[in-house]
């Protein structure tokens, strides 16, 4: 009986001990995340992955990262919304191709202005691009 006791004492001693060593290990694993800010230079080299001739998985992460980031501002002022005050009426018939560039080639003319967040940027470049009509 006595042999019992022992083990038992002996687990639950060692629970405590594994408690404090997994509050350790989590609490120095998991780091709060916090939002990154695209930029004018962060969003260029994304859409640049694939003229830099990136290797085909940071291309396609970076390409795809590009895409969506400019898609999300056009959706926005698809809808009739203001991003950053700039509205844009962009045709249905303008695909991502035409997108990017007009991005690109806003941001290669203003590049005193690639510090500045990226969805401003991308809001001006289509509102000088695709302008509503009154």
């Amino acid at each position: 009986m006595g042999a019992i006791r022992k083990a038992t004492r002996a687990r639950h001693e060692r629970i405590p001990k594994l408690c404090i060593f997994a509050i350790i290990v989590l609490a120095s694993v998991s780091r709060p995340t916090t939002a990154q800010t695209v930029d004018g230079n962060l969003l260029v080299s994304w859409c640049d992955a694939n003229i830099n001739r990136e290797r085909v998985g940071d291309w396609a992460m970076k390409g795809g990262s590009c895409l969506g980031y400019l898609l999300s501002i056009v959706n926005i002022q698809t809808s009739g919304a203001a991003v950053g005050g700039k509205k844009a009426c962009i045709p249905p018939n303008v695909d991502m191709n035409q997108i990017v560039d007009v991005f690109r080639g806003y941001v290669r003319e203003r590049p005193e202005k690639r510090h500045l967040l990226a969805a401003n940027l991308a809001a001006e470049a289509f509102a000088l691009a695709f302008p509503c009509r009154p």
